[in-house]
């Protein structure tokens, strides 16, 4: 979606939007365009196919790709790779074929892309490069848990600060100040160990959902809540104090693939840990650990109700939740466990005795 965001602030045209499809998804620029409860038409070509997917209001209503039309158009239009599109203004399609929610639609092309199943419905271009490893789209996880969600909040902004867009924001000062903040502490944790690149930060605040990412190009604060204004979910709120030892909670989950570490923060500033991988080392833990403490209480400092955060690196995740107690606790997560974040979040809520 981030490639989506940079291609869209930086491409604008009277006529629309233009970008390559080896560096943003169509399911990135789709994802953007119903979050935003944007209507507009999406016109995909490669050498060999041209379709357009009709987006009205946030909602996919209509596919076309040669003789197909509907949903098999847009799963067929969805597996290509390489080629380009232009996003439009919105036009009427001559009819509606599709009535199925975006989220689900996109996992669905998904699912059967990775199945082979769309073979005979997309052209492949010979000279495409293999496509990357298949990530997690924005909001998924929290979809899956709340259904459908909106765009309630978004500031983007040039590498240098200046505003490119906002939508829905009281707070804008807060906001670039924050994502000023986030990028040195995101900086401070890489130099800890050997957790890769910074990719973003994911901040779980009552019912709404917040995405932040601070690059040398590009700010992005994205807001996102339930439809219909849905009641907080299970991450509402701080908790309270430990209700029992955290090494005795991990101990029953366990075994638990992708667990690399986890620390604590007592409200003395007493540092408790256990590494589980052999790329780290008890030192860094303890580190990492009393960083992203610093790093929690920025939010509140600028306006934010944190609950859960998530600073997400190349090689792992980084679960923190501060307490009211002053205690902080901290997973450390392999990024190749991605696919089942959700067993990490109920691990923290149990850890810290919220429902």
């Amino acid at each position: 979606m981030f490639e989506a965001i940079n291609s869209l602030a930086t491409a604008q045209s009277p006529g629309g939007f233009q970008g390559l499809m080896r560096r943003v998804g169509l399911q990135e620029v789709l994802q953007l365009e119903c979050l935003g409860r944007k209507s507009s038409v999406l016109e995909v070509f490669t050498r060999r196919v041209r379709g357009r997917i009709y987006i009205c209001e946030g909602a996919i209503v209509h596919a076309a790709s040669g003789s197909l039309k509907g949903e098999m158009a847009l799963y067929g239009l969805l597996a290509l790779r390489g080629g380009g599109f232009n996003l439009m203004p919105y036009q009427e399609p001559d009819e509606r074929t599709i009535a199925g929610h975006w989220e689900f639609l996109l996992m669905e092309g998904a699912r059967l892309a990775d199945e082979g199943s769309l073979q005979e419905l997309a052209e492949v271009e010979p000279e495409a490069p293999a496509p990357e490893p298949a990530r997690q789209p924005l909001g998924q996880e929290a979809a899956a848990e709340q259904g459908p969600t909106e765009v309630s909040e978004l500031v983007l902004c040039s590498g240098a600060g200046e505003i490119l867009h906002i939508w829905n924001c009281e707070w804008v000062e807060y906001r670039r100040m924050l994502l000023r903040d986030l990028e040195r502490h995101a900086r401070e944790l890489m130099a800890v160990g050997p957790i890769g690149a910074f990719e973003q930060v994911e901040v779980r605040s009552g019912p709404s959902r917040i995405v932040c990412q601070a690059r040398m190009d590009r700010q992005l604060f994205l807001r996102t809540t339930p439809v219909g204004g849905a009641a907080a979910g299970q991450d509402a709120g701080t908790g309270g104090a430990l209700k029992e030892s955290p090494g005795e909670v991990i101990a029953r989950a366990l075994p638990l693939p992708g667990l690399a570490a986890w620390g604590i923060l007592t409200p003395q500033s007493e540092f408790r840990g256990e590494c589980l991988t052999d790329w780290l080392w008890p030192e860094q833990i303890e580190q990492l650990t009393r960083k992203l403490k610093a790093a929690c209480a920025l939010f509140p400092a600028h306006r934010l109700d944190a609950g859960n955060t998530c600073w997400v690196y190349e090689r792992a995740r980084l679960y923190a939740r501060s307490l009211p107690d002053q205690a902080c606790i901290v997973l450390v997560v392999e990024s190749r466990a991605a696919a089942n974040l959700s067993r990490f979040q109920d691990l923290l809520r149990q850890i810290c005795g919220t429902p």
